[in-house]
């Protein structure tokens, strides 16, 4: 289980994004302690479909990323699945380079 403690589960952080009072956004952060320094995990980020296409995207993972510095992170990373083009026209857009890629082929 990710979150036995709920939203208080150590080393789990949640953004949320407003814009004039209302919630346009949020994204689910991870931080870890690894060999090569701590690590910033973005598990989940959503925009409201209302609120797509004004830029909050990409104003909310440049805020995790600042947050993630500022918790000491060297390095973020995220899944994003293939056929999410808008997400990873976002991500490759920020830098964000592919580590890991799984394949499939429909058998019928």
């Amino acid at each position: 289980m990710l979150l036995p403690d709920g939203i208080a589960t150590p080393h789990h952080h949640f953004l949320t994004a407003y814009v004039d009072g209302r919630v346009v956004g949020m994204l689910w952060l991870n931080l870890v302690d690894e060999s090569i320094g701590r690590h910033a995990r973005v598990y989940n980020v959503v925009v409201e479909p209302a609120e797509r296409g004004h830029g909050y995207g990409r104003a909310i993972m440049l805020a995790a990323e600042q947050t993630s510095r500022e918790m000491g992170a060297v390095s973020i990373s995220l899944n994003v699945w293939g056929h999410n083009h808008i997400a990873r026209n976002l991500y490759e857009s920020l830098d964000y380079q592919a580590v890991a890629i799984s394949m499939r082929k429909p058998l019928a």
